[in-house]
C-alpha cells in the first residue's frame, strides 16, 4: 500500500535513457502518434510520463513516441519510488482502465471548437485538438437524433409531391 508521505517531483529525463515497458498496456497506431505529436508541438509537453526507478516507462509511452517523432531530447517525468514492481504494474493497469472510463462531453465545447477552428488568431487544426478532420466534421456537423428524425420525415414528405406526367402525342 502507498505511503501517505509520498512526494511527487517532476524532472526532465533524456529520451534515450528511457526503457520501453515489455508489458505494453496500449498499442498506438502511427496515426495516433502523429496526432499526439501535433498536440505536443502546439501546446508543449505539459504532461509528464510516469517511470520507475530503472527509467522504464509505466504510463505515457505515446508521449515518448510523439516526442521522439518531434526530435525532442527530453521530456518531463515523474518517477515512482514508493511502490513495488507488482504495485507499479497494478497501478499502470488501473490507470489505463480508468482513462478509458467516462464519456467525452463534447457537446459543451461544440461552439468553442467551431470558434477556435475558424478564428484566424488561433490557426488551430483538428489534429492539434486530438481529432482527425473526419472526426471533427462528424462532431461538428452531425444533427442530434430527434432533430435528424424530424428532418428525415420532412424529406420523405417532399418526395410525396404529385408528379405531373405529360402525354406525348
Amino acid at each position: 500500500m502507498a505511503k501517505d508521505n509520498t512526494q511527487i517531483v517532476v524532472n526532465s529525463v533524456t529520451l534515450k535513457d528511457l526503457k520501453a515497458n515489455p508489458k505494453k498496456m496500449k498499442k498506438y497506431t502511427e496515426h495516433e502518434i502523429s496526432i499526439t505529436a501535433k498536440v505536443l508541438k502546439r501546446f508543449g509537453v505539459v504532461l509528464p510520463v510516469i517511470i520507475d526507478k530503472s527509467k522504464q516507462i509505466i504510463l505515457g509511452d505515446h508521449l515518448v513516441q510523439a516526442a521522439e517523432k518531434l526530435g525532442l531530447l527530453e521530456i518531463p517525468s515523474i518517477e515512482i519510488t514508493h511502490l513495488s514492481e507488482d504495485e507499479i504494474q497494478m497501478f499502470a493497469l488501473a490507470m489505463n482502465k480508468i482513462l478509458m472510463m467516462g464519456e467525452l462531453q463534447i457537446e459543451d465545447f461544440r461552439i468553442d471548437i467551431q470558434n477556435w477552428l475558424f478564428d484566424t488568431t488561433f490557426k488551430i487544426t483538428p489534429e492539434e485538438l486530438g481529432f482527425s478532420s473526419i472526426e471533427m466534421d462528424n462532431l461538428l456537423f452531425t444533427l442530434d437524433v430527434e432533430s435528424s428524425e424530424s428532418k428525415v420525415q420532412e424529406l420523405k414528405n417532399l418526395t410525396k409531391v404529385p408528379r405531373v406526367v405529360k402525354k406525348v402525342i
